[in-house]
């Protein structure tokens, strides 16, 4: 009977240390593993080269006043964006303004809920403007089978929406 508990801790113990005695760390160890999304965005020196790589047209202003930088970006057969902005990209304390074109409903990325939501006639298109405080930080309509988007991080005034929505085509 001895010999049977012995054998039977023995196994026990065998067992747990073999268990135990993987590698602690495997995402560490996995370090040839890439576990990112790939960005779909390609970056594009112009909105010729855009449309090429989304396979559609998009006429945007090439500057909005307030707003010097641009950089311009496509996915292909689904989208081409245009940032705006006041200082370069990724400063933290720069506005932007983001026009998109593209398939769907909602394009803008944008899914926070704003206090004013209405829709406005704007050169015989109905726009759906979203935002707080008197401006607007969302715009979207579609018009001729695309979906068209404008974000300002923001905000911006509803005259300007306006302005960019009779621009963008």
């Amino acid at each position: 009977m001895k010999k049977l508990i012995l054998s039977i801790t023995i196994l026990f113990l065998a067992f747990a240390f073999t268990a135990c005695g993987g590698e602690a760390n495997t995402e560490a160890n996995n370090e040839d593993v890439n576990n990112e999304i790939a960005n779909p965005w390609i970056d594009c020196a112009n909105l010729d080269e855009a449309a090429q790589i989304a396979g559609f047209d998009f006429a945007a202003p090439k500057r909005i006043d307030g707003y010097p930088k641009t950089f311009i970006q496509a996915m292909e057969n689904e989208m081409i964006q245009v940032f705006y902005s006041d200082k370069d990209l990724g400063d933290e304390t720069s506005a932007s303004v983001l026009i998109r074109k593209g398939f769907g409903d909602d394009i803008s990325g944008d899914y926070n809920e704003y206090t004013e939501n209405k829709t406005a006639e704007m050169h015989g298109i109905s726009v759906d403007l979203c935002g707080n405080d008197g401006l607007i930080y969302k715009a979207l309509w579609q018009q001729d089978g695309f979906a068209y988007s404008i974000g300002a991080d923001k905000g911006i005034d509803e005259a300007l929406v306006s302005e960019l929505v009779e621009s963008v085509k």
